[in-house]
């Protein structure tokens, strides 16, 4: 998956620089889509190690570290606007931001 507004990610920049270029057979919405295809594929996909750690073995899937690490990772919590102020949906957000705060913290202390 690439961000909004560019055209391609790091892995396609490293690739190129190897003299080779993916073709891209399907685009999906998101990194959960796009393992469970590859397990009833022949595909292949480049998604975030914390996922593929944590499915790889439910679906099946061989895993390999790619040639590089991304430089950041940036993530996004959506929520309806709807539930803007629905009590249930304030405190999973908490609890999600409050998970992202300490594995970012643990990251930083092991680097």
């Amino acid at each position: 998956m690439i961000g909004r507004g560019q055209s391609e990610d790091l892995i396609d920049t490293w690739l190129q620089g190897q003299g080779i270029q993916r073709r891209i057979a399907l685009s999906v919405p998101s990194y959960l889509q796009a393992l469970h295809t590859v397990a009833q594929s022949d595909l292949v996909a480049f998604v975030p190690g914390r996922l593929v750690a944590s499915l790889s073995k439910q679906l099946d899937l061989v895993t390999l570290e790619p040639p590089l690490q991304p430089e950041g990772d940036e993530e996004y919590l959506f929520w309806p606007v709807r539930h803007q102020n629905d009590p249930g949906s304030l405190w999973l957000r908490r609890h999600i931001i409050a998970v992202g705060r300490d594995l970012d913290r643990q990251k930083r202390k092991a680097a």
